[in-house]
Order: C-alpha cells, then sequence, then structure tokens
C-alpha cells in the first residue's frame, strides 16, 4: 500500500460528516476523519521528517469554557487514509494539530475552511469565512474571508490576513427573514494552485459566483 492518501482518485469528500470516498471505492466510505465534524476538504500534506500523508480541515461544534463555539480544526493520515490522528506526522510524532479558530456561534459564522501547505516548508495556509452574525443561526451583518497561517506544521496557528471583508447589505424582498443578507454574502473560499476562489452570493437565491 502505497503511503499517503492518493488524492488524485478522491470523487467526494462529505460536508455532514468528515469521511473520503476515493474512485476505486465508488459510493463507499473508505475513512472516517471526524464523527462529529463537517464540511471536511482534503489537502497533501508532509510531516516533518519527509513522511507524505494528508490533511483534512473541518468544523467541529464544541462546547468549551467560552460556550457553544464552533472550532475549525485538521486531522491527518498517514496509512492511506485507513486511520486518521490528531498528530502532525505518523506513529512516533507526537506534536499535534492547533486550533486553525474558535468562535462562539451566538456572534460568529466561521467554517468553509480551506487549507494548503506550502512545499517544501511547515508553512500550512487556511482560509475560512468569518461572519459576524445576529445571534445563532441569525443573519449576518458583516462578511470576511479570513487568512490564518502556521509555520510549524499545524501546531499552531495565527491571524494573518483579512482577505475580504464589508458590510451585509440587506435585501428587503428577502423570504425568510433568514435570507435577508444574502444579497452581497461571501462563502466558500477555496485554495487552488495557490489561487483563492471565493463565492459571492447574488441575490436571495444565494446562487454564487467566483470572485
Amino acid at each position: 500500500m502505497k503511503q499517503g492518501l492518493d488524492l488524485t482518485d478522491c470523487v467526494a469528500t462529505s460536508t455532514r460528516s468528515v469521511t473520503i470516498q476515493t474512485a476505486a471505492a465508488r459510493g463507499t466510505v473508505i475513512a472516517l476523519a471526524n464523527p462529529t465534524g463537517y464540511y471536511g476538504r482534503p489537502a497533501p500534506f508532509v510531516a516533518q521528517g519527509g513522511a507524505t500523508g494528508v490533511m483534512v480541515a473541518f468544523a467541529n461544534i464544541e462546547t468549551p469554557a467560552a460556550g457553544k463555539s464552533k472550532v475549525l480544526r485538521l486531522k491527518s493520515s498517514f496509512d492511506n487514509g485507513a486511520t486518521w490522528t490528531d498528530n502532525i506526522g505518523p506513529p512516533g510524532i507526537t506534536d499535534t494539530f492547533g486550533v486553525v479558530q474558535s468562535r462562539t456561534v451566538a456572534v460568529d459564522d466561521n467554517d468553509d475552511m480551506s487549507c494548503l501547505q506550502v512545499p517544501g516548508t511547515g508553512t500550512v495556509l487556511c482560509v475560512f469565512r468569518n461572519h459576524s452574525v445576529t445571534g445563532e443561526g441569525g443573519p449576518a451583518t458583516r462578511y470576511r474571508i479570513t487568512l490564518h497561517r502556521s509555520t510549524d506544521y499545524g501546531k499552531t496557528f495565527a491571524w494573518t490576513a483579512t482577505i475580504f471583508e464589508w458590510d451585509a447589505a440587506r435585501d428587503p424582498n428577502a423570504n425568510p427573514p433568514q435570507a435577508a443578507n444574502a444579497r452581497n454574502g461571501l462563502y466558500q473560499p477555496f485554495l487552488n494552485n495557490w489561487t483563492l476562489s471565493p463565492y459571492r452570493s447574488t441575490g436571495p437565491r444565494r446562487l454564487a459566483q467566483p470572485t
């Protein structure tokens, strides 16, 4: 078995539990990265020392001391997706991935995370939506796409830049009210070959266009 999940063979990732499917499996879930996480996005990962694997970025609902929060995390696999770990390397490496970002759901909506490792380095870049909201599940008041960076293979992360940011524009014709701020929404940032492609909603139906 080759070391590291071959992402060229990956055909699907589940958005409501972090799972990976491959062309060989065709409809069969072959790996479960995190049963309570969702919106998983895989990317190649090379650990310190050179072991080749895959990392999966995902969001997880947790309840720390600050209250119910959405926590952005990473997991890795170094055995072709058979097992997943919080460690930033194969067995023998005990350092674990740090939290990319954590926000209470009552005031913020952070999700849609996409991460890439800078080849030949320990730098991991993660972009995600980072919106201000009016209560859990409520409409957004301000939209953001945020970049966090790690220089130690994901052990620690820090804010690096706010790539996009603007106030939410209300749509007086939106129904239900939860869609009232969808006119100029900003979602789904995706890092692909070092090109950032966020999506902006274009109306109450939340149609999307690359920006």
